[in-house]
């Protein structure tokens, strides 16, 4: 449970995001962002995000609340904070906690072991299908809701600092829709692309398994009652965006939130040198019946198009 300390580190913070929403520019940021999202921007949109950097901008050794959860809270808290203090985009800030569900992921049936020779530093794998055999151990990821613990939390941090700010349940949902990062994982990169050549049917199988896989994770998010909006001005959508929008959720809408309501994203970075038909061949036609499921679709992240 919180200590009385980790409780007022997290209400001091809490009102100063408060506070910094509060402000007129948010606002005037946020109304940018909606038309920019709805193809009718007026300026070009400026954001910043430090991504794994935000280990040296806001290292653990700078949090000061002991309870673990208390300390979730209070790196997201401070971590906007920070956008607004020290990096001067447009990034909006809104009095709101976002407090994600609690989710636990099974494997794919063939463990996939990392080596590295430092946390940080650079990791090889060895990917585990290595003969056309081993494609049968695939399957689909088991996905458990823990709905106990995500009404937990969300009470928690309701009662933490629930006078201060709106809490919700947002976010932790399946970040890409891409599926070739996860390919050659299981595969690698350099035999992947061989079997382009070698041996298609192969590669059919594998990206049959994971379009699966991703349209039962979503569809079970669906269903249990744990997909949460995600066109809000703090909502990262796509490979580094603001899902702020008119247009969703779409028309309908009840409460319930459906995929149809959602942003999604897809991506192909792995593929960035093979050509269009085999992109389509090997990639985008396992993402369409995904990506179709959904309101609006940002594609691409590092791979130029």
């Amino acid at each position: 449970m919180p200590t009385a300390h980790d409780r007022e580190i997290l209400r001091t913070l809490a009102k100063r995001i408060a506070k910094i929403a509060a402000l007129p520019v948010q606002q005037e940021r946020i109304t940018l962002w909606k038309a920019h999202n709805a193809l009718r921007s007026q300026r070009p949109m400026v954001l910043f995000f430090p991504e794994g950097a935000w280990r040296e901008l806001l290292p653990d050794g700078s949090l000061q609340c002991e309870d673990r959860f208390c300390r979730s809270l209070e790196r997201g808290l401070r971590q906007r904070i920070y956008q607004h203090e020290h990096n001067h985009g447009d990034h909006p800030i809104e009095a709101a906690l976002h407090v994600p569900p609690v989710r636990r992921m099974g494997d794919y049936g063939l463990p996939i072991v990392e080596q590295r020779t430092e946390a940080l530093g650079a990791a090889h794998w060895d990917p585990p299908i290595k003969r056309p055999e081993d494609v049968r151990k695939l399957h689909i990821r088991r996905i458990e809701v823990d709905h106990d613990e995500t009404a937990r939390q969300l009470a928690l941090a309701g009662e933490l600092v629930g006078d201060l700010l709106e809490v919700r349940l947002r976010g932790s949902m399946r970040w890409s829709n891409g599926l070739t990062g996860t390919l050659i994982r299981l595969r690698g990169l350099d035999q992947m692309m061989l079997d382009m050549y070698d041996d298609p049917p192969l590669l059919h199988e594998i990206m049959t398994v994971l379009r699966d896989d991703a349209l039962n994770e979503w569809e079970t998010c669906e269903r249990e009652g744990v997909l949460s909006l995600n066109n809000g001005p703090e909502d990262y959508v796509g490979s580094g965006g603001v899902g702020a929008i008119e247009e969703l959720p779409a028309d309908g809408f009840d409460g319930k939130v459906r995929l149809r309501d959602l942003w999604a994203l897809g991506e192909s970075q792995e593929l960035v040198g093979v050509g269009p038909e085999m992109f389509y061949e090997f990639a985008l036609q396992y993402q369409l019946p995904i990506l179709n499921r959904f309101g609006l679709v940002c594609y691409g992240c590092c791979e130029p198009l």
